[in-house]
């Protein structure tokens, strides 16, 4: 029997009743692990910042149009 029949079929109506509080989100936050370390979030940030100054160097130089020869 998996939890789902169980939970679809033969459970009573209290005993799939859940009441969240406050208190169980502040227990939860207080277990949570960041999966990505401080020093992987510094190297995203500076492969980020690198790409949109590329990103903005890149655009600037380009005209918006064909210029005219004289």
């Amino acid at each position: 029997m998996t939890p789902q029949y169980y939970l679809a079929e033969l459970a009573k109506p209290e005993e799939i009743a859940v009441l969240v509080s406050q208190v169980d989100f502040e227990a939860a936050l207080a277990e949570l692990v960041p999966s990505v370390s401080q020093a992987e979030l510094s190297h995203y940030a500076s492969v980020q910042a690198r790409f949109a100054n590329e990103t903005i160097n890149s655009t600037s130089k380009k005209g918006k149009g064909k210029a005219k020869a004289e």
